[in-house]
């Protein structure tokens, strides 16, 4: 939990620590509860809850008895006070997912029928698909804040721009953030995939703060979020974690990149479909790069393992030690306390890999003694486009001081011009 300082210049810093922590307490904290988890004075407490009462961002919950004395008022954050979009650009899928403060996901709609090598057209698709969510889902557009689009690294963040996204085609130097900005009536951030889902899983956690994790994306491509404290590593030019072609068998498949036994190829979810299918293991469903084709397909495959079909446990297995691999390296080098799966494809192969990925880093020599906790995302398949979203929540309402000089303060009513 950060901490609060009483200097007047940081009070819009200090009313996002209060809001934060209310909005951590499920079930409510109280004036003297928030002292004690801010380490804010009373008065400043005091004042900071008042005014955030007053404009709508606290609710009265009830009362606790605390000994003699008048009970203590508990305060809840207003959930519907403001909300965010969220939207994953994945090659295969596009997913949309409206969001309140509180992390609750309200709308979301997904569609493979959205990216193709036109980028500003899969944009004006990606608004009309959004636009229809928010009109379904009966919100009030007024308290709708911002909206946060994830895309393929690597990724010019500072432009809101790609650079050479290895499987979208035509969309190299293309401005993300200028085309949406133009078609969105509110402000727009555009991150990488990655960054949106470890920030996603950082505002879902609560003791994310305690924790230095690792969120390994398993969709169309690959990639690693790192989170010290709650906070994201970008690295010098923001592109952190792009670990497609990390090599982690010397002897394995060509990459195209000219080398052999590259992280993206080994577990490239599509490549395990077409190997399935080309062993008689599956039937064809659809086109290779078709997600829902995949996606049923490689749960087939899981099945398939699980009744103990050789061949079947084989491909599974050989995906799911190259992943566990990666994540031995990743938490040797990062000391990791926390290891997050999670991306579009994750659900379908969860189980099985679980049960390779466990047992492989336990035995790890390296890391016997700092054995992490190894989960998968609490935020489900949409744990991109909730991660967006909680972009946006995180430049406006961060408790971060570095973010919150960037962002500037709590605005009063949420702020929906461009």
């Amino acid at each position: 939990m950060p901490r609060g300082t009483n200097a007047p210049m940081v009070g819009g810093y200090n009313q996002s620590v209060i809001l934060d922590a209310v909005r951590r307490a499920p079930s409510g904290l109280s004036q003297v509860e928030l002292i004690e988890v801010t380490a804010l004075s009373k008065q400043t407490v005091s004042n900071i809850t008042r005014r955030l009462l007053e404009d709508g961002w606290f609710t009265v919950v009830g009362a606790t008895a605390a000994g003699r004395g008048k009970p203590r008022t508990v305060i809840s954050v207003n959930a519907e006070r403001v909300h965010a979009v969220g939207v994953h650009l994945d090659p295969s899928i596009t997913t949309a997912t409206l969001l309140d403060l509180g992390g609750k996901t309200v709308a979301t709609v997904s569609s493979a029928a959205v990216i193709d090598d036109d980028p500003r057209a899969s944009i004006a698709r990606v608004a009309t698909l959004v636009e229809k969510m928010i009109d379904e889902s009966g919100v009030d557009r007024a308290s709708i804040t911002g909206v946060g689009i994830a895309a393929p690294g690597p990724m010019n963040i500072e432009q809101g721009r790609l650079v050479s996204p290895p499987k979208l085609i035509g969309w190299d130097q293309f401005a993300v953030r200028e085309a949406a900005g133009e078609l969105f009536e509110y402000p727009v951030i555009v991150d990488k995939d990655m960054f949106a889902a470890t920030t996603g899983e950082c505002w879902a956690r609560d003791h994310a703060d305690g924790d230095s994790m690792l969120f390994i994306y398993v969709g169309t491509g690959i990639g690693c979020g790192i989170a010290i404290n709650g906070n994201v590593v970008r690295g010098l030019s923001n592109n952190a974690g792009e670990i497609g072609h990390m090599v982690i068998d010397t002897q394995g498949t060509p990459c195209s990149c000219g080398r052999r036994g590259c992280l993206g190829r080994a577990t490239d979810p599509h490549r395990l479909y077409e190997e399935a299918v080309a062993s008689g293991l599956l039937s064809p469903r659809g086109e290779p790069h078709d997600f829902d084709a995949v996606h049923r397909g490689l749960i087939q495959l899981r099945r398939l393992a699980e009744e103990g079909v050789p061949s079947a446990i084989v491909l599974m297995n050989r995906a799911a030690s190259a992943l566990a691999e990666a994540a031995r390296m990743l938490v040797s080098l990062h000391d990791a306390s926390l290891v997050v799966f999670g991306g579009p494809f994750w659900t379908g192969l969860s189980e099985h890999y679980l049960e390779v990925i466990r047992p492989a880093l336990a035995n790890a020599p390296e890391v016997r003694s700092i054995l992490p906790r190894i989960e998968s995302t609490i935020l489900g398949d949409e744990v991109v486009a909730a991660g967006a979203a909680c972009l946006v929540f995180d430049a406006q309402f961060s408790t971060r001081l570095s973010a919150y000089q960037l962002a500037g303060s709590i605005p009063s009513t949420p702020s929906v011009a461009r």
